[in-house]
């Protein structure tokens, strides 16, 4: 999602000049010939002559599944009707757990690829060994020619992650080549127009970072005599992490390990995430950041952000603090991303997460399927472009449509298709174009980046996210080498694994917020990690690493 060249109001002097280019196959990604570009679908169409139907389990997502133009579209290019069985997002991993263990579930299980209803690797391996989840294998030569001559020539990594510890593959990928979702964990945004209120400019360490939430706090940035600014806040599902500990420390996102050297380390076993936590509980303690960070919901931090009194806070966009306007500027395009600060090593640095949108968990066929081979097909048929563009977007010429001559995409090349500015759903009613990111797709960095930039480009979230991305964040990026491909365990290890880190991340989570607001010494690291052997961490690290060593070999 991004573009081109912007300078960041009050980022200006502190941004970096010369932006770092492309690796050589993200280029290669890019330089896709028009023919590649249009991926028409290999299968011949209707799939079967006579009607079918297929059950489908599906998160609610605010999504009207049955009642739906894309569910429509397909259904009359495939002559396949669907059944849908829609859990709520909260309550959906709950009712899928439910239904698998009791034996009455459907035939396929779809778009269970995001927090926080997300069927991880470890849960796929285990239900697969169980012959709960059918093995694809042996359909996906004849059944699935976009999957093999479109998704995996231009993206092998699709073929490690669905494969499992015992050579099969129960899932189907998403490939979503999102450059900005590889920092998603990584941003935190600025209120830039309280920096230009104040003279300040960016910071650069973490002195330089408390200054700016202090003048925050007292300098009355939003204009309006009261002192209800809120310098640095969060919420529970984007929490501060990631941006925060990084100046003392590398830390992914949850459940926070990465590659030192070919050796797995969990980020909070280390002395850099004591530092951060110190660093985040001094700032709790002088009232410059909220301490309600691990209690409040999304409605409540979007109404601060709404009313102007947000200076700084984490999120994959805007939108995840505050109501949005596309194209249109006002006090959501104001938030900028904050390059990171240098912490006592003076070494400022971001965790990049190079396979973060490539996903093998959207799309399952459990043992009640009756014809697995239409189940693949019509899953496979969805990676043809118009396909993917279609379930994602909505109806062309209504949601979007072909991109005219001289608009240029979110990198500053001709673009090849925009989206229809639609209304704000403020009735919170399902909508009925499209099924979201919740189905097998397939889009390169290509299909990514060359949708059009309409309007001012400084009101446009594709831009603002590259842009912010490539410029502020990809100059202190980690390396692949850093990166941990998803782990690959057998049915055993995976319910190891999973029991495991059930209980390790809530304790992680729960110290954490003890020691930012005040109840807990970072510094008392004795007691932390004789609790955490007692909970099995080194039996978790010895698995992660046995499964890391299998899938980088």
């Amino acid at each position: 999602m991004s573009a081109a060249a912007l300078t960041l109001p009050g980022l200006g002097k502190r941004a970096i000049a010369a932006p770092r280019g492309l690796t050589p196959l993200q280029a290669a990604r890019q330089q896709a010939t028009p023919e590649a570009e249009v991926r028409r679908s290999l299968h011949s169409y209707p799939l079967t002559e006579e009607k079918k139907t297929l059950k489908i389990m599906v998160p609610h997502y605010g999504i009207d599944w049955a009642n739906n133009a894309f569910t429509k579209w397909y259904e009359d290019r495939t002559n396949v009707h669907v059944e849908w069985t829609v859990v709520e997002d909260e309550a959906a991993i709950t009712q899928l757990n439910l239904q698998l263990a009791s034996g009455d579930y459907p035939d396929i299980i779809m778009g269970f690829n995001w927090s926080p209803f997300e069927l991880t690797p470890t849960v796929i391996s285990a239900y697969g060994g169980e012959g709960v989840f059918i093995a694809l294998n042996d359909y996906l030569d004849e059944y699935a020619p976009n999957l093999n001559q479109y998704v995996i020539p231009e993206y092998p990594i699709a073929q490690k992650i669905m494969t499992m510890s015992d050579g099969q593959i129960y899932s189907l990928p998403y490939i979503n080549d999102c450059y900005h979702c590889q920092y998603s964990s990584q941003k935190l945004w600025v209120q830039t127009q309280w920096l230009d209120a104040l003279g300040l400019e960016a910071p650069t360490t973490i002195d330089e970072f408390e200054a700016m939430l202090q003048a925050f706090k007292t300098g009355d940035p939003n204009g309006n005599g009261k002192a209800d600014e809120v310098p640095l806040t969060a919420f529970p599902d984007w929490p501060l992490e990631g941006y925060m500990m990084s100046p003392f420390q590398i830390t992914p996102k949850k459940p926070w390990l990465y590659n030192d050297g070919g050796k797995v380390t969990a980020s909070y076993m280390q002395e850099g995430w004591a530092q951060g936590a110190a660093y985040l509980q001094g700032l709790t303690s002088k009232g410059l950041l909220s301490p309600e960070i691990f209690t409040q919901n999304i409605d409540q931090i979007r109404a601060l952000g709404n009313n102007n009194q947000i200076g700084a806070a984490p999120g994959v966009v805007q939108g995840v603090f505050m109501t949005t306007s596309e194209g249109t500027p006002g006090l959501w395009s104001d938030f900028h991303i904050l390059a990171p600060v240098a912490g006592p090593s003076g070494k400022r640095q971001v965790f990049r997460d190079f396979d973060e949108s490539h996903l093998a968990n959207v799309f399952v066929i459990t043992d009640k399927c009756p014809d697995p081979a239409l189940a693949v097909a019509w899953a496979d048929g969805l990676y043809a472009w118009d396909a993917t563009i279609r379930s994602i977007l909505g109806v062309p010429d209504v949601d979007w449509r072909a991109a005219k001559d001289g608009e240029l995409g979110v990198d500053g090349e001709p673009a090849r298709y925009a989206k229809i500015p639609q209304p704000a759903n403020d009735s919170g009613e399902d909508q009925h174009q499209s099924w979201a990111q919740l189905s097998p797709s397939f889009r390169n960095a290509k299909d990514r980046l060359s949708e059009a930039a309409i309007g001012d480009r400084e009101a446009n979230t594709e831009v603002l996210l590259y842009e912010g991305c490539h410029d502020q964040l990809e100059p202190y990026a980690t390396g692949e080498d850093v990166d941990l491909l998803r782990p690959i365990f057998t049915a055993d290890e995976a319910t190891r694994v999973s029991d495991l880190e059930t209980v390790i991340v809530d304790f992680v989570k729960e110290q954490l917020a003890l020691q930012v607001t005040g109840q807990a010494d970072p510094n008392d690291r004795d007691p932390f990690l004789e609790q955490l052997k007692s909970l099995g961490i080194d039996e978790y690290l010895e698995l992660q690493q046995t499964a890391y060593d299998r899938v980088s070999s």
